[in-house]
This record gives C-alpha cells, structure tokens and sequence, in this order.
C-alpha cells in the first residue's frame, strides 16, 4: 500500500448531514460522550414524568373518586367512571414516558446502546398528545365540569378534574420534552455533533 493511500485512509470523516447524527449509534456515541450533559437534560424529564405517573396513580385512587356530582352523577362506582378512563390513559401515556427516559439516562451513564429501544418507544409520543387532549375533553365535559367543582357541603372530584386539567401544561410542555435531545442536537449544530462524535471516550465532563 502507498503512503498515498494510507493518507487517504486516515482521513477523518468528514461532517455529515443532520440525519446521520440522529442514527442509533452515532446519537449513543454522542449521548456516551457527553453524558453529564443529557444526564441533567433527560433527568429533569425523568422525574417529571415519573411526578405525574406517581401522581396518576394517586388520583385513580384518591378516596373522593366515588363522590357524587350534583343530580347527574350519583354517588359510586357510575361516579368513579367520570374520571377513572381518562386518569388511567393519561397515566400510562406518562409512566411509558418515564420508562423512555430511563432508557436514554441508561444510555448516557451505564454505556449501554438502547437509542434503538429508545425509538421503538417514540410511537408513545402521538398516544401521548392523544391522551392529554381526552384528559381534557373528559375534564371540560358535562359531566366533568359537575365533578369539579369546589362545593364544601358536598364534596365532588376536584383534586381528579385538576389532574386531568393541568394536561394543558403537559400538553404545552411535551412539544420540546418529547425529542430533547434533537432539539438539543439542532441548537448545538452540526460541527459540535460532529467532534463529538469524532472524540475519544472521556472519564470526565470538560
């Protein structure tokens, strides 16, 4: 072989096109690479989607589930179903989520490539804009709205119609949380991809 070839050969990849940096191997090489980074941005993530999972749960639960709402819901289990559909969605659409982040915080500190797995799990993404938008419906419907309100002399609902209501915020929220890290790959750009991609292994955040 020449020295002309060799050269050739050890030639650094040159920066690639944005798409080649969200393929598994490469966004885990990146993810490994500066784990401190997506650490801290998938944690935040992950506790709070591990919040409202915690707090779904609670609220499927909570003792004022078979509470009456006026004249058209009547106190038991027909009052519980008001709500019960809706928490249960909204609560499953959050605990895959956390169950998602935990995958990519995996990634980031164990060393291990689950960016496949990771989206595998993307498809949660539209179930989940799915089930904040019925929590809401559900909230804000006849029924929903009878539940909700705050009446001292006859307890209702009200800490249950405020967790499906506060989906709103989630709803609001979950546009940058649902792929953070491309957004973050976007604003970072393609040269820092790059030389991440490109860089030895690091012990330690620069």
């Amino acid at each position: 072989m020449s020295k002309v070839d060799a050269d050739v050969e050890e030639e650094p990849l040159p920066p690639q096109p944005f798409g080649f940096y969200l393929k598994s191997e490469v966004t885990y090489k990146i993810v490994s690479t500066r784990w401190v980074i997506f650490t801290a941005l998938n944690g935040v993530i992950y506790i709070y989607h591990l919040f409202w999972t915690i707090s779904g749960v609670d609220k499927f639960t909570d003792n004022t589930r078979l509470n009456g709402c006026g004249d058209n819901v009547m106190p038991g289990e027909t009052a519980s179903e008001v709500f019960d559909s809706a928490i249960a969605i909204v609560t499953i659409f959050h605990m895959i989520e956390w169950i998602r982040q935990t995958i990519m915080l995996t990634s980031a500190l164990v060393g291990a490539n689950l960016i496949g797995p990771f989206y595998v799990l993307s498809l949660n993404v539209p179930f989940g804009f799915i089930a904040m938008l019925i929590g809401l419906l559900t909230r804000y419907s006849t029924d929903g709205a009878e539940c909700a309100v705050d009446d001292m002399e006859s307890p209702r609902q009200l800490v249950r119609a405020n967790y499906l209501g506060l989906q709103v915020i989630c709803i609001i929220l979950y546009i940058p949380m649902c792929f953070a890290h491309i957004l973050f790959f976007k604003i970072k750009g393609i040269d820092w991809l790059h030389e991440q991609y490109l860089a030895e292994d690091e012990e330690e955040e620069e």
